[in-house]
């Protein structure tokens, strides 16, 4: 009898979309490689991606694998042609070249921060999250309003003044506490 394969889950597909062994990195077009050398001799690459006016140093060997990243090869695929041509694993190299890559905007697939956008999305559904960006507009952005110094004032006589005493700061604290262990990442 003949076994067949459990059909895969949402997990299992969401485990092959972020594992980045099989990530497939494809150049934007009109990435340009120019081949230079240092004073000692030892030559190396300028890779320029015209269209976002980012530049990139590249060793001999980086520069190979860029030939390879045309969307056809996983990472795997990088590493095992990496191994055959200069008979060494590197798999953390390549990885560092294609996230490098990514992050100076030489790939077709932007960089994503997969974990802020998480972390920003698990904000802004608590209370917590809710103030923390009301503080923060506050206190992050410059805004004249004319006529609030005596608004102020008034509101800070009136009891305004609270938080900034080591009670009212102590009171304050359990919250931030409480934000700090949803962020994703926290122990």
């Amino acid at each position: 009898m003949t076994e067949t394969a459990p059909a895969p889950t949402i997990w299992d597909a969401l485990a092959d979309r972020i594992n980045p062994v099989l990530d497939r990195p494809r150049l934007q077009n009109g990435v340009v490689a120019s081949r230079l050398s240092t004073s000692r001799g030892e030559e190396y690459f300028i890779v320029k991606n015209p269209a976002t006016r980012t530049y990139v140093r590249l060793a001999p060997d980086e520069h190979y694998l860029l030939g390879l990243m045309d969307g056809n090869h996983q990472v795997k695929d990088l590493v095992l042609a990496y191994f055959s041509k200069y008979r060494r694993l590197a798999p953390r190299r390549v990885l560092h070249l294609v996230d490098e890559l990514r992050r100076h905007r030489f790939l077709a697939e932007p960089p994503a921060d997969v974990w802020e956008e998480l972390s920003v999305r698990l904000r802004k559904r608590s209370w917590e999250g809710w103030l923390d960006a009301l503080a923060s507009a506050f206190t992050s952005r410059e805004i004249a309003i004319s006529g609030i110094d005596k608004t102020v004032a008034t509101l800070y006589r009136a009891g305004g003044w609270v938080p900034f005493t080591r009670i009212g700061a102590s009171l304050l604290v359990p919250l931030h506490s409480d934000y700090d262990s949803l962020s994703v990442g926290a122990g």
